[in-house]
């Protein structure tokens, strides 16, 4: 007689698991870009300046870098998965309260405590990720699919556009919907995660040892700063391009299905995450670029797939790079570390672009966008691909064999 499996072992299993943990990224997705359709509508209604508007995507940028800094403590105390769940129903709470209030202050601070979640969840996820990637031969795939998991986050808050923008007065309906959405992903995700294996216990002290990271995390750093901007304020710009709001709708859309679909586009260049970087950067740069060539809609909807297709990815192969490099106990502070430093880059980005735009417009904002994303990717360039001295280059990927019979863990 045989009883229904506990936990997550056969392919399958592992399959459906990868699957259904991407969508605690989907939560992330929901509560990050969701604000770029709702801006719009909001600065109508409340009658901010952009550099107002902007400082809501800042709290939530300070919120990422807190909730990143304080993910290994949360993770040592409750475990990933746990923290996982938690700050997912954190995250859900914010975007519905954020449906309850004009109030400038009180929005800062909602959007502030749903960065911090946003991001322990985000973090606890990527390693969840990470873990069960070596339990199979497709690792590239399993990561680049979590992290695509942000991508069905943007493509559900492209419904909110005929909401919102044929009646900004209906932004609030926009948070209430965001905040439904995100309670059945984080549902899904945080069964998932409960059915994974125990990972090792997160270390208490120590740092991670990333010196011979340190290009990588100037590069993530900057596309942290680089990226921002036309994730935030790319909804305002194509409708300032005179754009209808079924061009918008449309140009959103794509982004999210192009970002939805990168994690098996890039799937296989994600074994290779030093070279993955470092062309991931390039095309998002172009896709920032594009637009400061022309608004015209088949450039626009060029720039939005680019944009979509590969921003995620350069998370994917960021958390590769971490993976091939460092051993496995090291995982998390790492990991936290980068999510820290792009957090950090997500802080500059929003401030930088909304002073920009109110004194000499959007496209001024893109260009200095651009101009980081540029460095970024001369960054990622600089990095080596030797591995970390006491992490062999044959351990990164667990062959067919111990995939396939990954070894007993201790009872």
């Amino acid at each position: 007689m045989s009883s229904p499996p506990a936990r997550a072992t056969r392919t399958s299993d592992r399959a459906a698991c990868a699957v259904a943990l991407s969508l605690a990224a989907t939560v992330l997705g929901l509560s990050r870009f969701g604000y770029g359709v709702l801006l719009p509508a909001m600065r109508t209604e409340l009658g901010w300046s952009y550099a107002q508007a902007g400082l809501l995507d800042t709290a939530n940028a300070v919120g990422y870098l807190a909730g990143a800094l304080l993910c290994p403590v949360l993770m040592s105390r409750a475990g990933p998965a746990a923290t996982l769940s938690i700050c997912a129903a954190v995250t859900t709470a914010s975007l519905l309260g954020c449906a309850t209030t004009g109030s400038l202050p009180v929005l800062l601070a909602l959007r502030g405590v749903g960065g911090a979640a946003a991001a322990a969840l985000f973090v606890a996820g990527a390693l969840l990720a990470a873990q069960l990637a070596t339990a199979t031969d497709r690792a590239g795939a399993v990561l680049g699919v979590y992290y695509a998991g942000v991508g069905p986050g943007i493509l559900l808050t492209a419904l909110l556009a005929p909401v919102v923008l044929t009646d900004p007065g209906r932004w609030q309906v926009g948070w209430l919907l965001l905040g439904a959405l995100a309670t059945a992903c984080a549902t899904i995700a945080g069964t998932a995660a409960a059915r994974l294996p125990a990972p090792p216990p997160v270390p208490h002290g120590g740092t991670s040892r990333s010196g011979r990271l340190g290009w990588a995390l100037a590069a993530f750093t900057l596309f942290g700063v680089g990226y921002v901007p036309y994730a935030t304020f790319a909804v305002a710009y194509w409708q300032q391009s005179s754009t209808g709001v079924a061009t918008v709708t449309a140009l959103w859309a794509l982004l999210a299905a192009a970002a939805t679909a990168s994690g098996w586009v890039w799937a296989s260049l994600l074994t290779r995450p030093h070279e993955a970087m470092v062309v991931l950067l390039a095309v998002v740069t172009v896709a920032v670029a594009l637009p400061l060539a022309s608004t015209t809609t088949p450039v626009l909807a060029v720039s939005a797939a680019l944009f979509g297709g590969a921003f995620l990815a350069v998370s994917a192969a960021t958390t590769a790079v971490i993976r091939q490099s460092r051993p496995q106990p090291q995982w998390p502070r790492t990991l936290a570390g980068f999510t820290a430093a792009f957090g950090a880059g997500q802080v500059i980005g929003p401030v930088l672009t909304g002073q920009l735009a109110d004194h000499v417009g959007l496209r001024g904002g893109l260009a200095a966008a651009a101009a980081l994303l540029v460095l970024a990717t001369a960054a990622a360039s600089l990095q080596g691909t030797k591995h970390d001295p006491e992490r062999r280059p044959e351990a990164a990927e667990p062959d067919a064999a111990v995939a396939a019979n990954p070894p007993p863990t201790k009872r």
